[in-house]
């Protein structure tokens, strides 16, 4: 059973002309950016719940910090009301962009550099985050390790 105020989320990260870009889908209800996110599932890891969301709602997968960047609060309107949420962010170093995932037709998905990333969610305890993601990721961990051995480069 999960505690009811607990989420997780990834903070997915590319690096793409030598800077990061961070990727953000809208929010069902209203529309607005955000990470993936959800609830975390019985007994799994955090990483790996946050990994899933990443996938279900922008279809990205790659490399996902075994520990968290930190953590955000934020309100959600639920059936009791409006809540407080504190959700635990994990890096995820994408290498790989699915055509299509279970949440195309629900979301959209964009890349932004983390600056704008940082100010499109709305949220301080957020934004700070998605800035020190790219600052914790350089560009060879986001680089698949495959490609990085048969010597390709960005």
């Amino acid at each position: 059973m999960r505690a009811s105020n607990l989420q997780v989320a990834a903070l997915p990260v590319r690096w793409t002309g030598g800077r990061p870009e961070m990727l953000l889908v809208t929010t069902r209800g209203t529309g607005r950016w955000t990470p993936p996110k959800g609830w975390p599932i019985g007994d799994a890891p955090s990483a790996a719940c946050a990994a899933r969301e990443a996938f279900e709602e922008a279809g990205v997968s790659g490399r996902i910090e075994p520990e968290a960047l930190g953590v955000f609060e934020y309100w959600k309107q639920t059936r009791r009301g409006r809540d407080v949420l504190r959700v635990s962010a994990f890096v995820l170093h994408v290498d790989a962009m699915a055509r299509d995932w279970p949440e195309r037709a629900e979301r959209k998905r964009a890349w932004f550099f983390p600056e704008v990333a940082a100010k499109l969610v709305g949220n301080e305890q957020l934004g700070a985050l998605i800035r020190n993601a790219a600052l914790v990721c350089t560009p060879s961990e986001a680089w698949p390790e495959p490609l990085r051995a048969a010597g390709f480069s960005r």
